[in-house]
């Protein structure tokens, strides 16, 4: 185990692989890396807890770099001002399955600034991806070639890119989304939130979308030649020339149970420029506490007064599909019998809020 301990580079060079951790040996204890493999035999799959990796630079991988067999368990760890000249500031995973639990990967640079995803199905749980930078793709996220990460209860705040300024999905990955944010991301190019580009297997639900912007298409969605599926969530304000909530072009979205703005809801008004209706939508304002702190007053997201939860009067509230909601929300408070819509659950008003700080 790996514990409490602070990862930075100060000798101002860079390193091809890893350029703080290479399959999680120490950077002092490891020879420099001329190819992949000679950080540290694989199959280690260490626990790294309570750690920083900051300032770091490398090709791929800057704070982390996890390959093959070699998936760790990384919890409370934060990434930070990471640079990857390629991909992975703050992670880059390769043929693994990392588990990671509530970290932050904020101010890191290149392609899947936050995380790189290449081959590889990482668990990722009430992590926060804020602040990121990709060279060309993937601010927050950048799933690559058949990997599948599962994604539950995140944040994914500020981020840019020119394509998919939150996450970019390549061909032939997958991507589950669950309980999960996404505001004020941007693309300078197609996709403000996420771009899905060819054949990419997507599900979100319970999500919430919003004030994400793309100079061009999709400033919420963009998909090409794909078609994910779109359960209980809320897609509101966000903004490009064409699609603002979301744009498609060879794909068609399988939509139900959302709140989407400009859809007209279910039915004859519905507007299939954004994919199927599977019923159940609505295009009403979903009324969230204070859209313009969506952090809230504490600026700590997954905390009590984050301003993305949504008012006792909204239209999302008991409107969700029970049979896919999952049974807590992104603060996780129990789900009631009759879910809301969006990431966040509107406790009974006879209740008291478990309202829950996970970090």
């Amino acid at each position: 185990m790996v514990r409490g301990l602070v990862w930075q580079l100060h000798c101002g060079r860079r390193e091809e692989f890893g350029g703080s951790i290479f399959g999680l040996v120490p950077r002092a204890s490891r020879r420099r890396l001329e190819r992949p493999g000679r950080g540290l035999p694989i199959g280690a799959a260490p626990t790294v807890t309570n750690c920083t990796f900051t300032g770091n630079t490398a090709s791929y991988g800057a704070g982390m770099y996890n390959r093959s067999t070699g998936s760790p368990i990384v919890i409370n760890c934060t990434f930070s001002g990471n640079t990857a000249s390629v991909a992975g500031g703050g992670m880059y995973n390769e043929l693994c399955l990392p588990i990671v639990t509530n970290c932050t990967f904020s101010g890191n640079t290149g392609d899947g600034g936050g995380m790189y995803n290449d081959k590889s199905s990482p668990t990722v749980t009430r992590c926060i991806f804020s602040g990121n930078t990709a060279n060309a793709s993937g601010g927050g996220m950048y799933n690559y070639s058949t990997s599948s990460p599962d994604v539950t209860s995140c944040t994914f705040s500020g981020n840019a890119a020119t394509y998919g300024g939150a996450v970019y999905n390549a061909p032939a990955s997958s991507l589950a989304l669950t309980n999960s944010t996404f505001t004020d991301n941007r693309a300078a190019g197609n996709g403000g939130g996420m771009y899905n580009f060819s054949s990419v297997l997507l599900t979100l639900t319970n999500c919430t979308l919003t004030s994400n912007s793309a100079a061009s298409s999709g400033g919420g969605m963009y998909n090409s030649s794909t078609s994910p599926v779109l359960t209980n969530c809320i897609s509101w304000d966000n903004s490009s020339i064409s699609g603002a909530e979301i744009f498609n072009t060879f794909g068609t979205p399988a939509i139900s149970h959302c709140d989407i703005k400009g859809s007209g809801g279910s039915g004859a008004s519905w507007d299939s420029a954004l994919g199927t209706d599977g019923g159940g939508n609505i295009g009403d304002d979903p009324r969230f506490v204070a859209p313009a702190t969506p952090a809230g007053p504490d600026g700590l997201w997954r905390t009590r007064d984050d301003g993305l939860r949504v008012r006792p009067d909204s239209p999302c509230v008991g409107a969700a599909d029970p049979a896919v909601a999952p049974k807590t929300d992104i603060l996780g408070r129990t789900r009631k019998t009759a879910p809301d819509i969006g990431a966040y659950e509107v406790p009974p008003a006879s209740a008291d809020p478990a309202w829950v700080l996970f970090r």
